[in-house]
């Protein structure tokens, strides 16, 4: 796993681990956006504290939409304040 891709998995741990939560896009390199609305939305192996074990891929499911990636194909996330959801 790259370590671009070890730093933007262990951006969206943090992000969704995070009190209180905001939600947040996606970005792929398709230009496709991948909104995150509630933490329950995305599932990741993210490995322990150190980020050692984890993953390379996610699974989002919204109301509409279900992507299975990984994140090697993010290529920026974006948060957003709940005024904006």
């Amino acid at each position: 796993m790259s370590e671009r891709m070890k730093a933007i998995r262990d951006e969206v741990r943090q992000m969704v681990r995070a009190s209180p939560f905001r939600p947040f896009y996606l970005i792929l390199e398709n230009g496709e956006r991948v909104f995150v609305a509630h933490p329950e939305n995305i599932a990741l192996n993210s490995g322990g504290e150190n980020g050692a074990g984890g993953s390379p891929f996610f699974y989002v499911i919204g109301d509409q939409l279900r992507v299975s990636s990984t994140f090697d194909a993010v290529a920026n996330l974006v948060t957003l304040d709940h005024a904006e959801v």
